[in-house]
């Protein structure tokens, strides 16, 4: 459940909603007066990785990063997984 919580917390400091409008880490109706308050260190962690995936082409889900080399966008086959793990690991050696 704690996992739930702190995603939801990610989210919210995204800028992302629920679909009903509510805020992603809110289960009580939408405050317009006051900002969602996600500590600083996370806003700065979701911003830097959102940057870091927005430099990598990432621009929709569900998208894949291997070895912070190889970049997988959309759905896949399973082959093609296995083509790049076979090129990660290859890499590697």
């Amino acid at each position: 459940r704690a996992n739930i919580h702190r995603a939801a917390a990610l989210a919210a400091a995204a800028g992302a909603a629920r679909r009903d409008g509510r805020p992603a880490h809110s289960s009580g109706p939408v405050s317009r007066t006051k900002p969602t308050s996600v500590p600083l260190p996370i806003r700065s962690a979701v911003r830097s990785r959102d940057r870091c995936a927005r430099a990598m082409g990432v621009r929709g889900a569900p998208f894949f990063v291997v070895d912070e080399r190889y970049v997988l966008s959309g759905a896949q086959e399973r082959e093609v997984f296995r083509q790049v793990f076979a090129a990660a690991r290859a890499a590697a050696e």
